[in-house]
């Protein structure tokens, strides 16, 4: 119910430091599992890396999409 009611107000436009810490976050974490998959493919040469590769540029694009932007960020508040 208290998830319910706040995303209820995904209709309200999120605050400056809300986006900011939204943005912050979200870069630190494709950053780290950017390094952890890259460490990944060093570390384990029989995996395909070229399949590896490519979710190391796709890894959490659409969470700056236009669709999942707004909604993340009030996720990501509720939850911090």
């Amino acid at each position: 119910m208290i998830l319910e009611n706040y995303l209820q107000e995904l209709n309200e436009k999120p605050s400056k430091e809300m986006i900011d810490f939204y943005e912050i976050r979200t870069k630190n974490h494709i950053k780290r599992v950017q390094d952890n998959i890259k460490n990944f493919i060093k570390s384990n040469k029989e995996f395909n890396s070229i399949e590896l590769a490519k979710r190391i540029e796709d890894h959490d694009k659409s969470k700056f999409s236009e669709i999942e932007y707004i909604p993340y960020i009030w996720l990501t508040e509720y939850y911090r």
